[in-house]
């Protein structure tokens, strides 16, 4: 009997053994494995290889572009004008600088894709002045508005649009002393860049063409007359 004993006392020992290590927690350490991590021969730990097993990098903030803003732009516009006078003809070419306000709403259509409408009033020193012959004519821009629709692709802080709409050009003509100004009705097109340095505050630089149909001046004798222009601009915006 005592025989019988002593033999079963082996298995009943390895049979506890391996009870009590199933009811033990592990070390945190080695309730998980990394196939890329070396062995740390002091503490028996293993340590994570850099780039794998490790925490991912934070995520940067991406930047807001939805909602209104106001703004001002200034810069420097050409344009050119295509003057019939019945039998004599020439070509004038108005510059100089142009400036005033821009305000709109953007809407974001995905993370990356954003649409809005855009409005700008300006006040345009262009003006030139050519002998045509028969008279010395001046042609001069006094200002502008248009109504725009903008897209363009978002790039964190950067935005690349194209623009195009309505616009409206107030030029005048002055021959044989007289003077008529007329309000030309045109389309407008552009392309820009802006870029949000804080969550308010954003600049852009942009070039907008516009183009109008012919008009007709009473200045002396009636002329016809043609009119486009170009300006590129920067500008400082506040968006709410």
């Amino acid at each position: 009997m005592m025989k019988r004993i002593l033999r079963t006392l082996p298995g009943l020992a390895a049979v506890s053994s391996v009870a009590a290590l199933g009811l033990m927690p592990l070390p945190a350490a080695a309730q998980y494995y990394d196939p890329s991590a070396t062995l740390d021969s002091s503490t028996g730990t293993q340590v994570p290889v850099s780039g794998y097993g490790a925490p991912p990098p934070p995520v940067m903030g991406s930047f807001d572009w939805s909602g209104g803003y106001i703004g001002g732009v200034v810069g420097y516009g050409w344009s050119s004008s295509d003057v019939d006078y019945s039998f004599f003809s020439n070509t004038v070419k108005p510059q100089g600088v142009s400036g005033g306000i821009v305000g709109g709403m953007n809407f974001m259509l995905t993370p990356m894709f954003l649409a809005g409408l855009e409005a700008d009033a300006t006040w345009n020193g262009l003006s030139d002045k050519k002998d045509l012959g028969i008279a010395e004519v001046t042609m001069r821009s006094d200002w502008q508005i248009s109504a725009r629709g903008r897209a363009g692709v978002v790039f964190d802080r950067f935005l690349v649009y194209g623009t195009a709409g309505l616009s409206f050009n107030n030029v005048e003509m002055s021959a044989a002393n007289a003077s008529n100004s007329q309000t030309l009705v045109g389309y407008a097109v552009g392309l820009g860049a802006e870029a949000l340095l804080t969550q308010h505050i954003t600049t852009r630089a942009e070039f907008i063409y516009t183009g109008y149909a012919d008009a007709d001046f009473s200045v002396g004798p009636a002329a016809k007359a043609t009119f486009d222009q170009g300006v590129l601009r920067a500008g400082v915006g506040y968006k709410f």
